[in-house]
């Protein structure tokens, strides 16, 4: 019987539509091209517009949004969007019974920016998880939860 890995790699590739995307985690786009305003960096601390647990992003969008994902899926998505924080950082933390599973790091690279990580579950992470959008300070800016349940061919 094959395992998911727990290893995270990250990177960063700016494709068209300012997609960028990272393997475990995947970041994604801004709707414009305009340059980051500098005074933005220091006077705005930004926002999680949006944010969904979701069984898969397609053209930059959640597909769903899930507050239970079965044993069936064995990958799960957090989508962010994240506004007014160009030149910042921000992290998605995964968290399964108190303890960090993942961390993927973004660079926000536009005023308006989607990002999206992704988890590879396995069976025996069945549970309450926690996801968060971390800021630069190691503060919340968005906290999401979803409980992961066994195989719905087990129950």
């Amino acid at each position: 019987m094959k395992f998911a890995s727990l290893a995270i790699v990250g990177t960063l590739v700016i494709a068209p539509w300012h997609i960028a995307q990272a393997t475990e985690g995947h970041q994604t786009d801004t709707e414009t091209g305009m340059a980051m305003a500098s005074a933005q960096d220091s006077m705005s601390k930004g926002s999680v517009a949006r944010a969904a647990i979701t069984s898969d992003v397609q053209d930059r969008e959640p597909v769903d949004s899930l507050s239970t994902v079965t044993a069936d899926d064995s990958k799960v998505f957090y989508f962010t969007e994240i506004q007014d924080m160009a030149g910042h950082t921000v992290t998605h933390r995964w968290e399964y019974n108190g303890q960090v599973m993942a961390e993927v790091g973004f660079e926000i690279g536009g005023p308006r920016w989607r990002v999206y990580s992704s988890k590879t579950m396995t069976p025996y992470w069945v549970g309450d998880w926690k996801v968060s959008v971390i800021d630069e300070d190691g503060s919340p800016l968005s906290v999401n939860t979803f409980s992961y349940t066994a195989s719905s061919m087990t129950q």
